[in-house]
């Protein structure tokens, strides 16, 4: 968990086919990477990205994760903690995975025992963050469809009355 001059394999996610589509998302953490790397000083030797939800546990970086344990020496690099996940029993697979995991937003977090005490931490505070905001959601969207709120995107609810419409003629 901590710099070193020997190859790096870059860990790229957006969670939108609109946000992989626009880049902006992947530029942004492109820059990170380069930051943390000293702008190339460091060999950047693969680079790994996927459009996914942050939610999903059987997601691409298994692929990274895989190249670094064939390549020893090389270090799995994610710009940030929860770009990677949520969730605190993947993260410890992760960590369990015998492939060095470095984050460009955290390269004080030492690596051995007080790093994964550090980032357990940190992910069972992101995985309960997000357990009280989809609580908070569902809370809200039960209250509004209460009060007679028509719910979901009125396009999609459209077409979709067209689409019965027509089978019934």
């Amino acid at each position: 968990m901590t710099r070193h001059d020997g190859p790096y394999v870059t860990y790229y996610r957006v969670s939108t086919q609109k946000q992989g589509a626009s880049g902006f998302g992947l530029d942004a953490q492109e820059t990170k990477v380069r930051d943390f790397l000293d702008g190339g000083r460091w060999q950047l030797v693969a680079s790994f990205t996927e459009t996914e939800s942050g939610k999903c546990g059987d997601r691409p970086e298994a692929k990274a994760l895989a190249y670094c344990r064939k390549n020893k020496r090389a270090k799995l690099i994610v710009v940030t903690l929860s770009l990677l996940t949520r969730d605190t029993k993947f993260l410890l697979t992760l960590l369990d995975s015998k492939a060095e995991i470095v984050f460009a937003d955290l390269p004080q977090v030492p690596p051995g025992a007080i790093g994964r005490f550090f980032l357990t931490q940190m992910i069972a505070v992101a995985e309960f963050e997000a357990g009280i905001i989809s609580e908070r959601t569902r809370a809200g969207l039960a209250a509004a469809k209460a009060k007679g709120v028509q719910l979901g995107n009125p396009n999609l609810q459209e077409a979709a009355a067209v689409g019965r419409a027509s089978k019934h003629e």
